[in-house]
């Protein structure tokens, strides 16, 4: 598995939108999913997987649009592009 926090910003893109392509989105399916996570994250709060495949899903998304890798590649190219802290926690 990828270590995301020590990657730059061109390999996280590279590597969500390769990851993204390979579950079946075309480029710019991507592009938009990746901008409707964004929406969906950038004002803060608690979220997780569920809860934001659940506003994807009322986006016209599938049910399962986003996964957890996916969703934890983008957090840390947010992190990095904007310079914010981005606190996950993993629920066994």
């Amino acid at each position: 598995m990828l270590q995301t926090a020590s990657m730059n910003s061109t390999d996280l893109c590279a590597t969500l939108f390769f990851r993204l392509v390979d579950k079946g989105f075309t480029s710019s399916q991507v592009e938009k999913l990746v901008k409707d996570t964004f929406k969906i994250v950038k004002e803060g709060g608690f979220f997780t997987i569920e809860s934001i495949n659940e506003t994807l899903c009322a986006l016209g998304w599938d049910t399962n649009a986003m996964d957890t890798y996916s969703l934890n590649i983008l957090m840390n190219l947010i992190q990095k592009a904007f310079n914010i802290e981005v606190v996950s926690h993993s629920v066994n």
